[in-house]
């Protein structure tokens, strides 16, 4: 339907100069965000919408754009509430209609739990940029005072922006390759993560681990000699439950790539790794009789000198996050 206006209006004629060029005004009210769901890439919500045409007998068909908008990211809107009057700034005409619907948005969980998501709810024109211009009623755009579960909404907009699409559509009588120039309005929704608790019960294992991890190393020692037999099956234990925890949080947090918290899991899979070679290092010094002390002394320091280097990376890779949120 867009597009059929589209065409309809280039073989109208096209004004000759910007100043004929009429203008609608576009504005929005979101009354709630609901659904946001990084993992299927969408979010759903309910918003008024309207449009002020000063002069609409200007435009083709004398129709208002917004009866024939698309909204580009859109899988399922549903319009209702339908209202044309001369109510608007001036007695400009006024078309208003409420959307709910559910929209396209990729989500990037990246640096979670401190990511701050940029939501779009793009309408694209159904006229040429050239034959009828769009432009965003910031004035009397606003938001209601709604909460999004798991989210906290920062900011709100609405803006204008420009769409070129280079194909002629098929138009025999428009050169191949030509740019059809179309306007979208646009409502952005700033949103970042309320709950932090997630990310504790996400990560918190990995603290557990660690733990145990320098407790095999601290007290499974040659003096222990049935202890010191368990620590490669313990730390082999300990590397599973970091797989099996990573899974977990790979199937609650959609990331481009490793995420923060992958990278942390990472880590701890490098520090477990790092226990099971001083591990050797202790059978070896051990099997060449080197004084026990001594062995302890070493496993000792490079305990304290692997936590200390684990916990340094790890708040650096928090910090990081946090910072690009």
């Amino acid at each position: 339907m867009a597009l059929a206006a589209v065409w309809a209006v280039c073989a109208g004629g096209v004004p000759a100069r910007a100043a004929d060029i009429p203008e609608c005004q576009f504005g929005a009210y979101l009354t709630s965000v609901y659904n946001v769901d990084p993992g299927h890439s969408q979010f759903s919500a309910r918003f008024w919408v309207w449009s002020l045409c000063p002069n609409l007998d200007a435009l083709p068909g004398r129709t208002n754009p917004l009866k024939d908008v698309e909204f580009a990211n859109a899988s399922s809107p549903v319009i209702s509430n339908q209202v044309e009057d001369d109510k608007g700034p001036g007695g400009s005409r006024r078309y208003i209609e409420l959307v709910d619907g559910v929209f396209r948005q990729h989500i990037n969980e990246k640096n979670f739990p401190f990511d701050k998501p940029h939501l779009w709810i793009q309408m694209t024109s159904p006229y040429a940029s050239n034959v009828a211009r769009l432009t965003a009623d910031e004035r009397d755009s606003s938001r209601a005072d709604f909460d999004v579960p798991g989210w906290t909404v920062t900011g709100f907009h609405v803006t204008t922006a420009a769409s070129e699409n280079r194909t002629n559509f098929g138009r025999g009588d428009v050169p191949p390759g030509a740019i059809t120039p179309l306007d979208q309005f646009r409502i952005g929704i700033d949103l970042e993560h309320a709950d932090k608790v997630g990310f504790v019960r996400t990560v918190g294992p990995l603290g557990l681990i660690t733990l145990f991890a320098l407790a095999i190393v601290v007290f499974a020692t040659r003096s222990h000699s049935w202890l010191f037999e368990l620590r490669i099956p313990g730390l082999a234990a300990l590397v599973f439950a970091v797989l099996l925890n990573m899974g977990q949080a790979d199937a609650n947090i959609s990331s481009d790539g490793f995420s923060m918290v992958d990278q942390l899991h990472i880590l701890t899979l490098g520090l477990l790794f790092v226990a099971a070679l001083e591990s050797g290092v202790a059978l070896l010094m051990s099997m060449r009789h080197v004084e026990s002390g001594r062995i302890r002394a070493f496993e000792h320091r490079a305990a304290i000198m692997g936590t200390v280097v684990y916990l340094g990376m790890g708040a650096a890779l928090i910090a990081t996050a946090a910072i690009r949120g």
